[in-house]
């Protein structure tokens, strides 16, 4: 029996219909002359007319309301309304009521259980579609195509690789193997689940490929990290003479902001051009993130100037490039203008801003816009909110105050909340405040090598090498690894990465030629090994030879080796930079005349003439 979440004896006068598509209710009451007509069986069209209206246009209010009349007038065991109001539920985001519809329902029909499957997976509630998944394969419904997409989107969300895979199984069963949306769904499946050999050979096991098939390969390859196989299938995909689209070029210059390959975006940006799409917004604001990414401020300008429309995404990804730069105040002037053009902040835009105002040092500022979240636009900061204004207090030092903000936060500290504490105590040699924040990480995060790092470099600036030891002991028994230093740099539109210490490149013996004489040189300019960086207990060439071969070292050296005199050299760490390549990279920069940006995790560093761009505050 379908059963109304509401009164039965609704007023008729709240039946509201659709104002876009069938215009007010009164309207469609006076084309019928006749308000009882409504209550005839015989007009299940006119119900269904009305649910439709409201489901295309989130009525929920409304659509309750003709469910009620329905329940009222004994039509409600009808199994079409009864789809058409699960479908109603579904879309106005009303899980409940849409499953009471469903548990009503006694005659379901396969469209009803892609119906309820459906609206649990758009709603973020993959664990019970996948229940009524099963339950439905139990009372002996075939899945259609419209089911497996739902539960393929769902094992893609979870990462429930084992579940997705039986599923694929189950799809070459029922002889869907060289389904083209299906084929691409399965690929978007394995890309979110990592593993890329099951998505190239589903791809490759597809009959037909269309732009979207491609874009899923591609997108794949890039969020895995896989830069140059993302590279490839994208020329892959034009040879076949497959138009890319929107999503592809958004999805492409993603990987190259990811890994700064500013020359391919460049190349891929005049691709953009010929299909007329630089206007789209989505790939406006995918250009502006890349030349973000790569410090190339002026062009990211004009992207974002050209544009017809902008959102707050655009802002934001401008925001950060300026922030990305040390531009800081720049970056809060971006937002003011953004306010005074009434576009409204978003929790990722407050997010860059207060990120900004701690790289910057700005504390009234950042607790300004901290509180204008909730109080002016109404917008509850999240953890991370919480964080950002944690790592300002840590940044200035103010730990106290910082360890007050987590005891007081309406939100339970997260794992990152005490990453953020622990590494501003390891910046101001606190270690009483650092063990009680790593011990909290610990708890929360016990497989992160990092906080064992911190809390043992701690230990070791306080010259407390046994306890430093103890710590690196236990994080070796436990199985973790340091998490290593990696840098990349694009040299003549190929990506080349480095890792710290590893010496596999096949022009090792040149790079290790070039780094000796490199560091005689910038030490006759006045260079000194910032050996108090390397916190292990060992003599002091040592301590100099580990911080010869850091990898943005090494990734500069094969750049001063592989391109023109004078050229500028860009790499991407993965990493704080640390004091020692800070300093060192200043002398080089003014060693060999050229400009040497270096962006870590926290922001560019532009080296040009001896000097940084960050002012070495960072």
């Amino acid at each position: 029996m379908l059963k109304s979440p509401r009164s039965a004896s609704t007023s008729r006068n709240s039946i509201q219909l659709s104002r876009r598509n069938l215009g007010g209710p009164s309207d469609l009451l006076r084309d019928c002359h006749c308000y009882t007509v409504l209550l005839q069986k015989d007009h299940l069209e006119k119900y269904a007319h009305l649910i439709r209206g409201c489901a295309n246009n989130n009525g929920f209010s409304e659509g309750t309301s003709v469910h009620g009349e329905i329940t009222e007038h004994g039509l409600e065991r009808d199994r079409f309304l009864g789809n058409l109001l699960l479908q109603m539920y579904g879309n106005c985001g009303s899980i409940r009521d849409a499953r009471a519809v469903f548990d009503g329902m006694r005659d379901r029909n396969v469209f009803s259980w892609s119906l309820i499957i459906g609206a649990y997976a758009r709603n973020r509630k993959g664990n019970e579609a996948l229940k009524l998944f099963r339950s439905m394969l139990h009372d002996g419904h075939m899945p259609d195509r419209v089911i497996f997409v739902n539960i393929i989107s769902v094992c893609a969300s979870l990462k429930t690789l084992a579940v997705g895979k039986w599923v694929n199984s189950f799809i070459s069963t029922c002889g869907h193997a060289s389904d083209t949306v299906l084929g691409t769904s399965l690929i978007n499946m394995y890309g979110k689940c990592g593993c890329l050999e099951q998505a190239h050979i589903t791809f490759k096991g597809m009959h037909t490929h269309d732009a979207i098939s491609w874009t899923a390969l591609i997108s794949s390859y890039a969020q895995n990290g896989s830069y140059n196989e993302a590279i490839h299938f994208y020329y892959e995909m034009k040879k076949k003479a497959i138009v890319p689209n929107r999503v592809t070029f958004a999805c492409i210059l993603d990987a190259c902001a990811d890994k700064a390959a500013v020359i391919q975006g460049k190349c891929i940006h005049e691709d953009v051009k010929a299909c007329e799409l630089e206007g789209d917004i989505i790939v406006g604001n995918a250009l502006i993130s890349l030349y973000g990414k790569c410090g190339e401020l002026k062009t990211a300008q004009r992207v974002f100037h050209k544009m017809c429309y902008r959102d707050v995404v655009s802002w934001t990804a401008l925001i950060s490039a300026y922030a990305q730069q040390g531009k800081y105040k720049d970056a809060l002037r971006v937002f003011e203008t953004m306010l005074s053009r009434n576009v409204m902040p978003d929790k990722i835009a407050f997010l860059i801003v207060l990120s900004t105002c701690s790289h910057a040092g700005l504390l009234k500022q950042g607790y300004d816009y901290f509180n204008s979240m909730k109080h002016v636009y109404h917008i509850s900061p999240g953890v991370e909110h919480f964080n950002s204004m944690l790592d300002l207090l840590g940044r200035l030092g103010r730990l106290k105050e910082g360890e007050t903000m987590i005891s007081e936060m309406p939100l339970e500290p997260n794992a990152t909340t005490w990453m953020t504490m622990l590494g501003s105590c390891a910046i101001h040699a606190d270690v009483e405040r650092g063990e009680h924040a790593a011990n909290c990480v610990f708890k929360l995060d016990p497989e992160n090598p990092t906080p064992h790092v911190l809390l043992a470099n701690i230990y070791a600036s306080a010259g407390r090498w046994e306890e430093s030891k103890r710590v690196r002991q236990r994080m070796k028994d436990m199985g973790l690894r340091k998490q290593q230093g990696h840098s990349i740099i694009e040299v003549n539109g190929q990506v080349y990465e480095f890792t710290a210490g590893h010496f596999s490149h096949p022009k090792t013996t040149e790079i290790h030629k070039e780094l000796l004489l490199l560091k005689i040189q910038i030490k006759d300019m006045g260079y000194v090994p910032d050996t108090k960086a390397v916190l292990h207990d060992v003599d002091e060439e040592e301590k100099e030879n580990m911080l010869l071969y850091h990898s943005e070292k090494l990734a500069v050296a094969y750049g001063i080796i592989n391109t023109a005199p004078g050229s500028p050299l860009c790499i991407i760490k993965n990493l704080r930079i640390c004091n020692d390549c800070h300093s060192a990279m200043k002398f080089v920069s003014k060693l060999v005349n050229r400009k040497i940006t270096v962006r870590d995790i926290v922001r560019f560093h532009v080296f040009k003439d001896g000097v940084c761009s960050c002012a070495d505050y960072w």
